[in-house]
Parts: C-alpha cells; structure tokens; sequence
C-alpha cells in the first residue's frame, strides 16, 4: 500500500495547530485520478498535538454559537481552487479542524472565495460549504477520531459546490472563520449539554445514510452520500422510495461522495428498519418510536 505522510509546521501566528498526520489509503478506496479530481480516502495512523498552552480557542473576537449558520467569509472569488489537506488538533477544552487549499497550478493559495459553515444539529455535522473555484479534491473522506470528532467527508453538493461535513461525535458549539496567506478554514469546537439527540448514521464502504429524529406533524428527512452518485433506494414498512444526488456530475465520470436528501411519511416509519441501498453497499437503521 501507498503511505502518504502530511507534515505540518509548529503553531504559527494565526493559531495553526501543530499537526503530524500519517495517511495511508483504506483497503476499501483507491485513489482515483479524473479530470476534475484526484481523490484519497485516508485513515490517520498517529498525530502529534499541540500542547494545551498553545490553545487557540479563546483568542479573537468570533464567538461559539449553536445557531444554524455560523459563519460566512472570503472574497466574491479567491485563488482557493483545490482543497488540500484536513488537519486538526485537540487542547484542554477545545478543537481545532482546518482546511488548506492549493491554487489551479499546485501552489499554495493565499485567499478564500464564498465560503459558509453552517451547524447541522439534526445530524451532528458541522458543514463547510467551499467556495465554487474550489472543484478538486485530494481527499474523499478521512476518519480523525478526537474527543469530538468522528470522521470528514469531502461531498459534491450539487453541479457547482463542495462542502466538507465534519461527523461530531455529540453535540457541540462552534464557530468558524478563515484565514489568509495561506488561505484556511478554520473550525473551533467545544462540547455542550443540550442536544437534540440525533440518530447514529448507518455508515458503509459507499453509502452513508443519515435520519433526522422524527418531530410531531413533520416527515422524517433521510440523507446522506452516495458513493459516484449511485440512486439510493430506501425500503421501510413495506414502502420503498428512491433518492437521487443532487448533483449530475456523476454522469461525467467524476469520482466521489455525493449529497442526496429526501423524505418520508413519520407515520409509516416510526417503529420500523429503514434499508438503503445503491447497488454498492447496504445500511440499515432501526428506527424506534418518538
């Protein structure tokens, strides 16, 4: 197998965590070369954290929030046109994730475009939309693993944007910012109480499949990805439905995980087991009474 060694410099004047990251591909992805991306899935083996006096989370004036939209900065367009690297760091009572991105011919970019973080507390996800310049990736997924945090995965919205959804392992607060020369996306995370208690996604090699927990009068909302954009068929209850990504891009040969949502009636799934499937891999969720 191939290991492919991240090596971050210590913590430099923006807050930078001090990060080693040893990546090597998982048995079930190879990395896959196309036209719009090249793409990795990467397990992190060991990493070297910043010591707890360098902690950046109480420094600068962006407040932790629980609210929906966190945040939203860049330019109206960057030079921010591959992501990257994932780096992260953990300190003694916060989190750090970052995002660095190259520009079109390899080199380090210096400014984000359009770029919003939005918290999904139904899902547990912390959502960094990129800004449209950005349509490479030298990641597709990547498990991390802290206190907070699960795994990331790199996720064609739709035909004109990428987002990195950051896989919480309980609810959190959070705020978000970038950073520029060289251009970042930064995420600070701290632990909270109160939660919303969303349901464990069902995860496999190529399908991953999120529920929202049930409210009164509303339908139940299932998404997820979908591995090279593959239809997801959903059966429950004896009922089935079928999700398309939001995305067509698929057709044109790019490789990844794609977005897809959709819904179905509360009534009919409340005490039942929710089977995705999209000729790849199969997940299912029992799901219990609200």
């Amino acid at each position: 197998f191939i290991v492919v060694a991240l090596v971050v410099a210590a913590c430099d004047l923006a807050g930078d965590p001090s990060t080693t990251l040893a990546v090597e591909p998982t048995p079930s992805t190879q990395s896959v070369t196309t036209a719009a991306t090249t793409s990795t899935t990467g397990v992190v083996d060991a990493t070297t954290l910043a010591p707890p006096e360098d902690a950046p989370c109480d420094v600068g004036e962006t407040t932790f929030s629980t609210e929906r939209i966190l945040a939203t900065f860049g330019i109206a367009v960057g030079d921010a046109e591959q992501l990257s690297a994932i780096r992260w760091a953990e300190y003694d009572d916060c989190e750090r994730f970052v995002l660095d991105f190259l520009t079109s011919d390899g080199a380090p970019a210096s400014i984000m475009g359009d770029t919003s973080v939005t918290l999904l507390n139904e899902f547990d996800v912390v959502r960094i939309t990129l800004p449209e310049e950005v349509t490479a990736t030298q990641i597709n997924d990547m498990l991390i693993d802290t206190q907070l945090i699960k795994r990331a995965y790199v996720v064609r919205l739709n035909d004109t944007a990428l987002a990195v959804d950051v896989h919480l392992k309980s609810a959190a607060q959070a705020r978000a910012f970038g950073l520029p020369e060289p251009a970042r996306s930064v995420v600070d995370l701290r632990p909270r109480t109160e939660t919303d208690d969303p349901i464990t996604p069902a995860v496999a090699n190529r399908l991953v499949l999120l529920v929202s927990p049930s409210r009164s009068g509303q339908d139940i909302v299932l998404a997820g990805y979908s591995w090279n954009g593959n239809t997801v068929t959903v059966t429950y209850g004896g009922e089935t439905t079928t999700i398309r990504p939001t995305s067509s891009l698929a057709a044109t040969g790019n490789t990844g995980w794609y977005w897809f949502v959709g819904s179905v009636d509360r009534q009919t799934v409340d005490t039942t087991t929710l089977v995705a499937d999209n000729g790849a891999s199969t997940v299912s969720l029992r799901l219990g009474a609200s």
